[in-house]
C-alpha cells in the first residue's frame, strides 16, 4: 500500500528535529513498512515544495540568527575574532531536497508533479461550492489540488493508498474521510485510507499487537531518560529550574513491525515544577493546555491583574538641569516576577526495540492536565542582570 504524506506531517517533525527528521521513531517505522510490503512513499507536487519552501525558512532563519549572534559577540569580546563563515543557504536546500528525494534505501519516493489529469474546473467548482478539502470561505485550494493528486494516483494504482494528514478539512465527525470526500472514493472507484498521524498508521499496520507488562517497561526505559527528555523539552520553552517527580507507570502496547523488533508506545503521568521571569509589559500567564512535538504552548485562560504600581522600583536621584531644582528620575526598569509552577503532566512516550535493546526514546505526546502557582517573587532591577 503506497503511502501518501501531507505537508503537515513534515512540518512539526521539521521544527522539532531539524535535519534529523527522518531519523525519528515515526519515519523510521514508516520507512520499515514501505520496505517490508514493497511499496512507494508519494509526495504530490504542492506537497514537496511546500516541504522545501518550509526548510529554506528554517535553514534562513538559522543563519540569520547565528549571523546576529556572532556580531554581538564581536563587540562584545575584547579578543579579535575571526569572522562567522554559516554554510551556504542554497547549498543545504540543494542537499535537503536531495534527502527529501531519496531519505532511505529499499523503498521508492514519488513526487507527483504531472497535473495533466488534473481538471482545472473541477477546482474551481470544489472553491465555488465549498466542497471539502476546501473550507467554508472556498479557500484552501491548495488541499484541493493535493487531493485530486491522491485520488487519481489511487485510480493508477488500482489498489489501496494510504493518505496521512493532520489537516481538518479532510476529516469528517467520525474521524474518517470528510463525507464529501468519502464521496470522490465512491465515484473514482477507489479506496484511500485515512490516518491523522504516521503513529497511528504504524499502529493500525503492525503485524502483531501485545501489552508491555510493568516488568518489560521497567527493563526497556529507565526513570532519568524520562526525567531528561522532559526537562529539555521544558527548557526548550525557555523555562527554568525545570524537576520531574513522581514518574509513574501507566499503559504501554508493543507492536511487531518486523523479526524480533517492536515499536512501543508508554503511557506516563508525572509532575514537573518550573519557574519563569517576567515582567508587567510581558506577562505569560501559564494553565494547563495540549503541547505539540516540536515546543510547549499554554493558554493564557486567566486575566491579566490590574496596574500595580509596586511592579516599578521608585529610584529617584541627582540634581538635574537647573541648579537648585531637583527632578525625581523615571524608574529605571520594570521589576522582574519569578514565579514557580507545578504541574501534573500526561506523558506518550515512543521507542524502538531491537533484539531486546531499546533506541531512540522521544516524547510523542505531552499534555499539562493542571498547573498550580506555588510561589511568586519579586525582583529588583539590580538583580535581573545576574539573571541574563
Amino acid at each position: 500500500m503506497d503511502v501518501i504524506l501531507d505537508t503537515n506531517i513534515y512540518t512539526a517533525l521539521l521544527l522539532s528535529q531539524g535535519r534529523n527528521i527522518f531519523s525519528s521513531n515515526a519515519f523510521v517505522e514508516l520507512f520499515r513498512y514501505l520496505r517490508r510490503t514493497k511499496s512507494d512513499l508519494i509526495l504530490p507536487g504542492p506537497v514537496f515544495q511546500e516541504i522545501v519552501k518550509e526548510y529554506s525558512d528554517l535553514i534562513s532563519g538559522s543563519i540569520k540568527k547565528a549571523q546576529d549572534s556572532w556580531t554581538t559577540l564581536q563587540r562584545n569580546t575584547i579578543s579579535t575574532l575571526t569572522e562567522c563563515f554559516p554554510p551556504k543557504r542554497d547549498a543545504e536546500i540543494k542537499g535537503f531536497h536531495k534527502e527529501l528525494s531519496n531519505p532511505g534505501v529499499g523503498f521508492k519516493v514519488g513526487v507527483l508533479e504531472d497535473y495533466k489529469n488534473i481538471a482545472l474546473g473541477e477546482i474551481v467548482r470544489r472553491g465555488v461550492h465549498r466542497i471539502r478539502p476546501a473550507n467554508d470561505s472556498g479557500e484552501e485550494l491548495r488541499d484541493v489540488v493535493i487531493w485530486l493528486v491522491a485520488l487519481e494516483h489511487a485510480k493508477v494504482k488500482n489498489s489501496k493508498v494510504a493518505f496521512i494528514t493532520e489537516d481538518g478539512h479532510f476529516e469528517g465527525p467520525d474521524g474518517n474521510f470528510h463525507p464529501d470526500l468519502q464521496q470522490d472514493l465512491v465515484t473514482h472507484k477507489v479506496e484511500i485510507l485515512y490516518y491523522d498521524s504516521i503513529p497511528k498508521f504504524v499502529r493500525a499496520n503492525a503485524l502483531e499487537l501485545s501489552v508491555v507488562s510493568v516488568d518489560e517497561i521497567v527493563r526497556m526505559v529507565k526513570e532519568d531518560v524520562i526525567a531528561e527528555l522532559v526537562i529539555n523539552r521544558f527548557k526548550r520553552s525557555k523555562l527554568e529550574d525545570v524537576t520531574v517527580s513522581n514518574i509513574q507507570f501507566q499503559a504501554a502496547q508493543k507492536y511487531k513491525v518486523a523479526d524480533d523488533s517492536f515499536y512501543v508506545e508508554a503511557k506516563y503521568p508525572t509532575v514537573v515544577r518550573y519557574s519563569e521571569i517576567t515582567t508587567p509589559l510581558n506577562t505569560f500567564w501559564l494553565s494547563g493546555s495540549h503541547v505539540i512535538p516540536d515546543e510547549l504552548t499554554f493558554n493564557a485562560l486567566q486575566s491579566p491583574t490590574q496596574y500595580n504600581p509596586a511592579y516599578f522600583s521608585n529610584i529617584q536621584s541627582g540634581v538635574l538641569g537647573v541648579i537648585g531644582e531637583r527632578f525625581p528620575r523615571l524608574p529605571a526598569a520594570p521589576t522582574a516576577v519569578k514565579k514557580t509552577y507545578e504541574a501534573d503532566v500526561s506523558l506518550v512516550l515512543s521507542f524502538r526495540t531491537i533484539s531486546d535493546t531499546t533506541q531512540s526514546v522521544e516524547i510523542l505526546y505531552i499534555e499539562l492536565s493542571k498547573t498550580t502557582q506555588i510561589s511568586e517573587v519579586f525582583i529588583l532591577p539590580s538583580d535581573i542582570s545576574l539573571l541574563t
